[in-house]
């Protein structure tokens, strides 16, 4: 039960810090070609 939690934790994590890299790649890609 612990393990299914934390593991869902980590997953959310992982992810909402992939989705922010990935914004601030394109904002900072765009920046640049500007």
């Amino acid at each position: 039960m612990i393990a299914q939690i934390t593991r869902r934790v980590l997953l959310a994590i992982c992810s909402s810090v992939f989705l922010l890299l990935l914004i601030a790649g394109a904002q900072a890609g765009t920046a640049a070609a500007a």
